[in-house]
């Protein structure tokens, strides 16, 4: 078996903001999408 060196290439990964708003508003409406994100913050402010 010889050796041979594989070169792995880098993948280029920058999400926009339509990638955003289809992931958060898939499976739930997007005023829920929100409401929930608002209380998740709020949520991470009353812990500090």
């Amino acid at each position: 078996m010889t050796d041979q060196k594989h070169q792995i290439d880098t993948a280029r990964a920058s999400p926009t903001k339509a990638f955003f708003v289809r992931m958060l508003t898939r499976d739930i409406e997007l005023q829920d999408a929100i409401l929930d994100l608002l209380d998740n913050c709020l949520d991470g402010i009353l812990r500090v």
